[in-house]
């Protein structure tokens, strides 16, 4: 599921007709109780009524204890001057080892057990 913020989209608006919009903004919009700016993972298949079980706001790697089953992690960051942040499932703390991405915007299932770190990264999704 893409979201993408009014904003966006009526610069496109602008933008296609021929008119000058400002430098693009920080999207600081909270998506089912994730802030702006973070990544996000909800315990259980649904969005556990907007309530993140973790909330990552920073680049690095984020450590994960006792998490089993699926879990839905959403990547609500901002585009960054390096491009679109990125969010990975990783095994360890090796960068190798960061198979999945989810993209800004987007979320997905992850089966977590397997996954012992969260990346997020200012490129790459």
């Amino acid at each position: 599921m893409k979201f993408r913020s009014l904003s966006a989209v009526a610069a496109a608006v602008l933008i296609a007709a021929g008119v000058s919009a400002a430098p693009a903004q920080a999207d600081t919009t909270s998506r089912a109780g994730c802030p702006g700016g973070a990544v996000c993972m909800y315990e259980g298949n649904g969005y556990a009524n907007n309530t993140p079980e973790h909330i990552w706001t920073s680049y690095g790697f984020h450590p994960l204890y006792n998490e089993y089953g699926t879990r839905i992690v959403l990547n609500n960051q901002y585009e960054t001057s390096a491009g679109r942040a990125g969010a990975y499932m990783c095994r360890s703390w090796d960068p190798s080892t960061c198979n999945r991405v989810i993209e800004m915007g987007f979320f997905t299932y992850v089966y977590i057990d397997p996954i012992n770190y969260v990346r997020l990264t200012p490129s790459g999704g």
